[in-house]
């Protein structure tokens, strides 16, 4: 690595004990802005990408020492996952309508963002056949969902943050609900999680 602006007299070479590598320009939105009106969505820059994105998690995942365990069956809701007021939702009523209509199930509701490290995140999304959140930061661990799983985001209004990434990513189904309508939306919530449920099963039998 060249630092820009070096004196003549300096070597050039930067030295550290330790390092940290990222998608850089792959991730999140590039130029655009975050997702917050139609306009954002102009000019997306991940389109055809995820395959670089699935290699990059593969790569993560073998530096961190996990794998992907055979059958993930969590469905996640991410609380709490944003500093706004207008964005931080404990989910408390999906999380009830879910696990009531889906008793066999493991529904839960962690705050990742403010009380979970980062590999403990990594390791949830793993073991999450759905994930639920406010669409933003909190989302982050779901880049390390498996293959397959469906992966439901919520938005002000015509709001989908870091649409650019998550609608091609490629390989886990993305679906965007509104939190203006969310507490009349529990049975559509409801009836997705169950269909997406049942598609997953189906696609995993036939992969067998």
């Amino acid at each position: 690595v060249i630092p820009i602006g070096l004196q003549d007299n300096s070597s050039g070479i930067v030295c550290a004990k330790y390092g940290a590598t990222g998608m850089g320009w792959l991730h999140d939105h590039g130029l655009n802005k975050h997702g917050a009106q139609p306009s954002d969505f102009r000019n997306p820059v991940n389109v055809g990408r995820a395959g670089i994105f699935r290699r990059f998690r593969k790569y993560a995942l073998k530096n961190l020492n996990l794998t992907q365990p055979d059958n993930p069956n969590q469905i996640t809701f991410s609380i709490l996952s944003s500093k706004d007021k207008d964005r931080r939702f404990d989910f408390v009523n999906q999380i009830d309508a879910v696990q009531r209509s889906l008793p066999s199930t493991v529904v839960k509701g962690v705050a990742l963002w403010e009380q979970t490290d980062w590999l403990s995140q990594i390791q949830i999304a793993l073991n999450s056949l759905v994930f639920v959140s406010i669409g933003g930061g909190g989302t982050s661990p779901a880049f390390f969902l498996p293959r397959g799983a469906i992966l439901i985001l919520y938005g002000k209004e015509y709001e989908k943050f870091d649409w650019d990434l998550w609608n091609n990513i490629g390989d886990i189904r993305v679906h965007w609900m509104a939190t203006p309508s969310m507490e009349n939306d529990t049975e559509i919530l409801v009836n997705l999680i169950k269909q997406e449920v049942q598609n997953f099963a189906l696609v995993q039998g036939l992969r067998k």
